[in-house]
């Protein structure tokens, strides 16, 4: 039933393509599922003849290897060759083709390729039709222009969407696990500076959330059956990691796909994992956009977007070809933070994407194993970033008068400029300094340490660790004193 509703699906693709390239010069293809990739350019491929295939990366083209019917027929360029030819030589260049394809078309209004994509579409009379492929022609990174209008003319046929593919069955649904484990990355500044963070933070079973809180969590929500599992990682050091994690975790040969391998190792890594039953692949390349390694069922997304069409890319890359239940891990929370453009941050936008996307899952979880740490990691936050504390005007209105410039020794995380800056902008008048320091607590008030006004830790958290012993030694003398 699935082979059939994709067989009747790409027919009727096919023929609305066939009919806008008859009517038209120029044609931009959105399929947000990106289903029948290989089928529509097999049929244009046949079509047309000699082909001309344009895409971001190396990488992209080289997966049409897997198509020998048709792979003769087709040259290959990148985005970045295409933009270096001289326009007056672009007539000649594009001679020998009957079609242009543009791959991943949204590219085309970037800022370094529209000159040459722009004068191949309208600069001269051509022989050959110009066919552009894409998940969305909206440039969401560029105040959401369409290249639909800005490049192909407003020439534009439209797949179906997401959502639809996965309610009428062409996509499975998956489940979705959004978590929350991983501590605050300025754990290591709190603790250097706050011995009140250090206490806090050396607790075991914390450290052990943040340690192994990935790994507890797919085991945890991992379904039955073959994994072929695909990390999407931002950089090399990311990668790293998640090598390491894939291995402890066991779904099978672990490979990773990045730049500083070379093209030798990447196509065999991939061809290795597309092969396999159960493997898993790290990927931090252009592989988090053009192209979709064969069978994956398991998406680890560490890579953040604000970017739909990434996102949906990422997620898509679960459902594809998937022949196991499918599961994406959102370990950044890229579902709610995603915007429709760099001037439309709207959040009511994101809110309703996000929960649009979650009703389409099997199950939807969030898994927040941080969340009893956050108002205790804020608070020591922000006591470690120069606020001014209740106790600490007051110290510094009563004492300041007397004892002058030493009082910045004693409140934990202001300077001296610091301090006269407050004083003056709370009308404390300077006085100059008296050498005795130990004074300030030996003078205090019995007042300060009643049971009306005792101490927290939020008050302890902003003074110095020398200072905090001579109150509880001061507030020992008046619990003596009676």
């Amino acid at each position: 039933m699935f082979k059939e509703t994709i067989e009747n699906y790409m027919s009727e693709i096919n023929t609305l393509i066939d009919e806008a390239l008859l009517n038209w010069d120029e044609a931009v293809f959105e399929n947000p599922t990106n289903i029948g990739k290989e089928n529509i350019v097999r049929h244009l491929v046949n079509k047309y003849g000699k082909t001309l295939f344009i895409s971001q990366t190396y990488d992209i083209n080289r997966q049409w290897n897997n198509c020998p019917d048709i792979v003769d027929d087709i040259v290959f360029l990148t985005y970045s060759q295409f933009s270096v030819i001289d326009i007056r030589e672009m007539e000649a260049f594009c001679m020998p083709y009957g079609l242009v394809i543009l791959d991943e078309a949204h590219h085309t209004g970037a800022k370094g390729y529209v000159t040459n994509t722009d004068y191949l579409i309208n600069g001269f009379d051509r022989t050959f039709k110009v066919f552009g492929m894409t998940t969305h022609t909206k440039r969401y990174s560029d105040s959401a222009e369409d290249v639909a209008d800005t490049v192909f003319n407003r020439h534009k046929i439209s797949g179906m969407s997401f959502e639809d593919a996965i309610k009428k069955g062409l996509l499975p649904q998956f489940d979705y696990i959004s978590a929350l484990y991983s501590l605050p990355k300025d754990i290591d500044d709190l603790v250097a500076s706050s011995s009140l963070a250090k206490r806090i933070i050396s607790d075991s079973k914390l450290i052990q959330v943040n340690k192994d809180g990935i790994k507890a969590i797919i085991r945890k929500h991992m379904p039955d059956g073959k994994r072929k599992v695909v990390y999407f990682v931002p950089t090399i050091e990311g990668s790293e990691d998640a090598e390491k994690l894939a291995k402890e975790l066991g779904y099978g040969d672990v490979y990773s796909i990045n730049y500083t391998k070379g093209e030798a190792y990447n196509r065999k890594a991939l061809k290795e994992y597309d092969e396999a039953e159960c493997a898993s692949l790290v990927c931090i390349s252009k592989f988090n956009e053009g192209a979709i390694p064969e069978g994956t069922n398991t998406v680890v997304i560490l890579r953040r977007t604000t970017t739909i069409n990434i996102f949906e890319r990422q997620v898509l890359t679960a459902l594809a070809s998937a022949k196991e239940k499918p599961v994406v891990y959102d370990f950044v929370s890229n579902i709610d933070n995603l915007i429709y453009s760099r001037k439309d941050k709207n959040e009511d936008k994101r809110s309703y994407y996000a929960e649009r996307v979650k009703s389409l899952c099997s199950q939807s979880i969030v898994v927040d194993y941080a969340r009893q740490w956050t108002s205790v990691f804020n608070k020591l936050r922000s006591l470690n970033e120069n606020e001014w504390t209740p106790l600490q005007d007051s110290l510094l209105k009563d004492y300041y008068p007397k004892y002058g410039n030493d009082i910045y020794k004693y409140i934990k995380g202001h300077s001296l400029k610091e301090c006269l800056l407050r004083a003056d902008m709370l009308g404390i008048k300077y006085i100059p300094p008296r050498p005795e320091k130990e004074a300030i607590i030996e003078e205090l008030p019995p007042y300060e340490f009643s049971k009306d006004k005792a101490l927290d830790a939020g008050d302890l958290g902003c003074l110095s660790q020398d200072i905090i012993w001579d109150f509880f030694e001061a507030y020992a003398r008046t619990l003596e004193a009676g």
